[in-house]
């Protein structure tokens, strides 16, 4: 819980003797806030202007004696618990605001786990009368539940009845609804239960009492949930769906940040505008989001433009230990496949029957590790590219090695060769066989060259350019020699619009030729740096080539 700077005294709880003494303030709170502390985070709220936005109409309306619940969903590290900081931040002088965690469940965890948080650390805002009158007749039965309120009266005994069971948990709901009711009269609350995807069965009932039962007050209720990790038959699903069924609940999804957005990001952190070699290596590997792009940049400015921190390769680890073993083995072999995950493919490569390979991305899917491909609906893709680097990096280089080879294999028979010839040469390179990388990252270029790809064509020919360095003439594609190629990728480079590299690229095929090679074909390079200079607008370079 964090109730911090609402000028409501701050004398501290009266505690009965023998109860435990106060309870140290945690810091804030939320799925990423301790991963996001050790990073450089950004110190000013990047985007989310519209979801803020809703967030104060809702407060605006729960002022005014209308009870609002918002449910604030997105994936881990979207900024969940940022877009709360914020909003505490901008009603820290309005309201009463009162923050409590789910946590997961365990054999020695306490039931109503969010909302002892929520009641805990009261007595260090408001003075013992204010804080007696809140209480009122619930103080001595809620210290079942809250410890630092005083003696606990005592637990049910296990030969009571159901009947008396039903019964005392129904006075309990009474008396949290009793306390929310008397809140509300100090001034108005705002309550935030954060991750409900980790809530216990006595929390959820809780909570869907509380929504049912406060009809009318200044009470703006917050839940946060990463609904990606929530299987279908999942309580707290099944409890959400409930609550947004009533007419008070609004719904906020946060999305992933755009370029735009991780630019202002990172020059917030950085404090001068980003390099774009910058921004779009950290976008390409966080896929826009925030917490991972802080982690990244952060780990970057450590150890270099591959590196990871601890804490996100600690996150990402624990993601993939939501699955079941054989899952993860599968998973192992998917992400060596490429960016679209090819169900056939990994079944061929890994060994494992069609239908277990099929059950192990329904798994990782509902677990919200994988995602249907957008741009083939029947295949499937990792929801973060780190995902995927964090699956690979468990195998072991011998192990990586036989199953790169595995893929290209399996490719190369396939009727699509030609077509996927850049990933069978990624996939040869990866085993450590150059030479049968070159010929692919060849016919890579020439494809693509073939369809009018020339971006993509230049970054085949420079791949085998860079290959052939280790490779034996005698293994060389028949008709083609390192100069070729460097030609070929300088034509594919004014191409695709880059006029200033097919110079370059064209130069380097000169250095390459010598001074005693055929004259002819120096001319030949000499005509088509005339080009590629014309392009940049180097004029007089243009002409010099020429003669």
């Amino acid at each position: 819980m964090n109730c911090r700077g609402l000028g409501l005294g701050a004398t501290g709880l009266a505690r009965a003797p023998g109860t435990p003494g106060p309870t140290t303030l945690k810091p804030p709170r939320g799925d990423s806030y301790a991963l996001r502390a050790m990073v450089d985070s950004s110190p000013v709220f990047i985007a989310r202007s519209s979801e803020i936005g809703l967030l104060d109409a809702a407060f605006v309306r729960a002022s005014a004696g209308q009870p609002s619940l918002v449910v604030v969903g997105g994936e881990a590290g979207i900024g969940k618990t940022r877009l709360l900081e914020e909003l505490e931040a901008r009603l820290r002088d309005r309201a009463l605001i009162l923050v409590g965690h789910c946590v997961p469940a365990h054999g020695d965890h306490a039931p109503y786990a969010p909302f002892a948080e929520l009641f805990r650390d009261l007595g260090d805002q408001l003075d013992p009368d204010r804080l007696a009158t809140v209480l009122g007749p619930a103080r001595r039965e809620l210290a079942n539940v809250v410890p630092e309120l005083g003696p606990a009266p005592g637990r049910i005994g296990r030969d009571e009845s159901a009947e008396t069971r039903m019964a005392s948990r129904a006075r309990l709901f009474e008396l949290f609804l009793g306390i929310a009711t008397r809140l509300q009269a100090v001034r108005p609350v705002v309550a935030a239960i954060e991750d409900l995807q980790l809530a216990d069965e006595a929390s959820l009932s809780l909570l869907s009492y509380l929504v049912r039962e406060v009809r009318e007050g200044r009470l703006l209720l917050v839940v946060t949930v990463r609904a990606d990790e929530l299987a279908d038959d999942d309580r707290a699903l099944a409890v959400l769906g409930d609550l947004e069924r009533t007419r008070r609940v609004e719904r906020i999804d946060l999305g992933r940040f755009s370029r735009a957005d991780l630019l202002a990001l990172i020059e917030a952190i950085t404090g001068a505008p980003p390099a774009v070699e910058l921004v779009d290596r950290v976008l390409e590997r966080s896929d826009g989001n925030p917490l991972f792009a802080e982690e990244l940049l952060a780990a970057e400015r450590r150890g270099g433009p591959a590196a990871v921190s601890p804490v996100l390769g600690d996150l990402l680890r624990a993601r993939l230990g939501t699955v079941s073993q054989a899952t993860r083995n599968v998973l192992r072999v998917a992400s060596l496949v490429g960016s679209e995950i090819d169900d056939e493919l990994v079944a061929t490569v890994a060994g494992v029957p069609a239908g277990d390979v099929v059950a192990a991305l329904r798994e990782a899917t509902e677990r919200g590790l994988l995602v249907r491909s957008a741009r083939a609906p029947v295949r499937y893709a990792f929801r973060h590219r780190l995902l995927q680097e964090a699956t690979e990096a468990e195998l072991l280089p011998g192990e990586r090695r036989r199953l790169h080879a595995a893929c290209a294999e399996a490719l190369e028979r396939t009727g699509r060769a030609a077509i996927v010839s850049g990933e069978i040469a990624r996939h040869w390179l990866t085993a450590e066989r150059p030479d049968r990388a070159l010929p692919a990252a060849v016919v890579a270029g020439l494809e693509a060259e073939r369809r009018y790809a020339f971006a993509d064509a230049r970054h085949g020919f420079e791949l085998a350019f860079e290959i052939s360095e280790t490779v034996p003439v005698p293994s060389w594609p028949p008709g083609l020699d390192r100069v070729e190629l460097l030609q070929r990728a300088a034509d594919a480079a004014v191409l695709a619009g880059d006029p200033i590299a097919a110079v370059d690229l064209a130069r380097r095929a000169l250095r390459e030729l010598g001074q005693a090679a055929d004259t002819r074909r120096q001319a030949t390079i000499h005509e088509r740096l005339r080009w590629y200079l014309w392009e940049s607008g180097d004029h007089e370079g243009a002409e010099a080539a020429l003669e």
